[in-house]
């Protein structure tokens, strides 16, 4: 059996992998229902494995959905800089760094 080689790069994703943003799509979402008279509670899982135009249509029908595209891109940026690394992400880039993979 051969050793394998080292990798040449490693590939990750940054929402949910290196990036805590559960939390920080949850504000964004409540926000939003709240600003359009809709139940968070009730919003929040037709956002799973949609697009957030497609999560608009599902929840408010008679909106127009890239208008509101807009409104949760201006709620995501007023959060700044809100999201906190996963645990250990930091220590995972630093070991890849040091072994010299981008």
């Amino acid at each position: 059996m051969r050793a394998a080689s080292p990798p040449r790069a490693v590939l990750l994703d940054v929402d949910g992998v290196l990036l805590d943003s559960a939390a920080l799509h949850r504000r964004v979402w409540d926000a939003w229902a709240v600003r359009n008279g809709l139940d968070p509670e009730a919003v929040w899982p037709l956002t799973f494995g949609r697009r957030p135009e497609d999560t608009v249509r599902a929840a408010a029908p008679a909106l127009d959905a890239t208008a509101e595209r807009r409104v949760l891109d201006a709620l995501l940026a007023a959060e700044g800089d809100t999201v906190p690394p996963v645990p250990g992400a930091r220590g995972l880039l630093a070991a890849l760094a040091a072994a010299g993979v981008p």
